[in-house]
């Protein structure tokens, strides 16, 4: 895993520990948002349309990728939980429909929404810790600052981007 300077840009971290942790707090702030939006869209208190929220969801994965290439959202830790803690927001309206999709019992609606928020972090921890793994076995490798960074944020931009021009131009040519 890298850390980003002001001065020398991407940079391997010198312990697990320095990468595990910011993930964690990452993984965590955007499940803890996430459950906020989907819970108020779940019990209907709060709904947006999917035609705001698909390319709003879009545009937060396009920025999380040019702050990658260029710092954005800001170099304190802190600024960065706040941003993801803001886009996990934006990202539960969009779990709201499969949610829905679900029909929860209304009697245990709370005990369902814990149980499906509890999979939802799971299932993004199942994801991150072998990557975890993999990127900070490859933190020293040139490659992976130089090239593997880059041209992995460069396609996560273009695959968001399509996805937004398709939303807001409802084109049909991404899956859904």
């Amino acid at each position: 895993m890298l850390t980003r300077s002001p001065k020398n840009g991407w940079q391997p971290v010198p312990r697990w520990q320095d990468a595990a942790r910011p993930v964690l707090i990452t993984v965590t702030m955007f499940t803890l948002a996430h459950s906020v939006t989907l819970g108020l869209a779940a019990a209907r208190l709060v709904t947006l349309s999917p035609r705001l929220v698909e390319p709003a969801i879009a545009l937060t994965i396009a920025l999380a990728a040019l702050d990658n290439l260029r710092p954005l959202l800001g170099q304190r830790p802190n600024y960065r939980y706040a941003f993801t803690f803001l886009f996990g927001l934006i990202h539960g309206f969009g779990f709201a429909d499969v949610l829905a999709e679900m029909d929860l019992p209304r009697a245990d609606f709370m005990a369902a929404l814990l149980k499906f928020n509890i999979g939802v972090e799971l299932g993004q921890l199942t994801v991150v810790a072998p990557l975890l793994a993999i990127l900070f076995a490859l933190r020293r490798w040139p490659v992976y600052a130089k090239a593997l960074l880059p041209v992995g944020s460069i396609a996560a931009l273009a695959v968001a981007m399509g996805w937004f021009f398709e939303r807001v131009l409802d084109l049909g040519f991404m899956p859904v």
